[in-house]
């Protein structure tokens, strides 16, 4: 798996100039090479957006739920602290549910010792077709 996601990262870098970007959540193309980023998440939501750009989604939403948990324990003063992803990658395609969440999290990396909650919904394309997503 750590392989898998090795691999990712080097052909998103080496892949075309084309970047994923948000808008309100959701996943749409952009001819632009620069980074972008969604102005209704903060820093932490916004580099969690672009580490998952490796995986090369057809779908990705990342919702901030950190305000329905002020004053709880993990829910630090920042604000960014618990999070709903729903993410579509054919990256997903072969690993059970385990593996698709570990791949996530070590992606997220460095990230994820600052994030007190991530609900995650991940899927493959085929996958989401059947839940007619």
């Amino acid at each position: 798996m750590k392989q898998k996601a090795l691999l990712l990262d080097q052909v998103a870098r080496e892949g075309s100039e084309k970047t994923m970007t948000t808008t309100n959540g959701d996943l749409s193309d952009s001819s632009s090479s620069s980074s972008t980023t969604d102005p209704n998440l903060g820093p932490k939501g916004n580099a969690m957006l672009v580490a998952l750009r490796t995986l090369k989604p057809t779908s990705l939403t990342l919702i901030d739920n950190s305000h329905q948990h002020a004053g709880h324990a993990g829910n630090d003063m920042d604000g960014e602290s618990h999070f709903d992803l729903q993410i579509v990658a054919a990256a997903f395609e072969g690993l059970n549910l385990v593996k698709r969440h570990r791949l996530i999290y070590m992606i997220l990396g460095d990230l994820m010792p600052q994030i007190h909650a991530l609900q995650i919904s991940s899927l493959t394309p085929s996958e989401a077709d059947e839940r007619g997503m």
